[in-house]
């Protein structure tokens, strides 16, 4: 399972595992607000992208073709924890800064972070939903509230 956290205050973008020291992804991959639906439904889904918490489904685009238009990635989901944020524990590295008092007492090469925590999701739960129907993703380009 891939875990992605999005910094509270620097909207730093960290992957790993939150407690076991993530790093910082440089440069920063593109993130965007998603939602899923079925094509018989009359309505699109809505998609929040006023907030970085209020995005339930992310998808990070790996690759863009633009002869095609194909955008190929991964989608998460939000953790329990949302809206609220978790404590992360990242890798003090470019582009990463830490003030003396998030730096890891016992860990110097870590810092603690808030972050708004996702976890990766796979397409196969809403494939089941559909079942006999088409299912709708609808991506959000647009540039996030920071």
């Amino acid at each position: 399972m891939i875990y992605l956290g999005i910094d509270t205050q620097s909207f730093l973008i960290y992957e790993g595992r939150s407690k076991h020291g993530a790093r910082a992804l440089w440069p920063e991959p593109i993130l965007s607000p998603t939602a899923f639906g079925l094509a018989s439904n009359s309505t699109l889904p809505s998609v929040p992208f006023d907030s970085w918490h209020a995005a339930k489904y992310l998808f990070r685009e790996d690759s863009y073709d633009p002869a095609s238009k194909i955008r190929r990635g991964r989608f998460y989901i939000q953790e329990a924890t949302q809206p609220d944020y978790s404590s992360w524990r990242i890798l003090i590295a470019p582009p990463v800064r830490a003030n003396p008092t998030e730096v890891d007492i016992y860990e110097p090469d870590l810092a603690k972070k808030a972050a708004y925590s996702y976890q990766s999701y796979m397409l196969t739960t809403e494939l089941q939903k559909a079942s006999e129907d088409q299912l709708l993703v609808v991506i959000v380009l647009v540039a996030m509230k920071r």
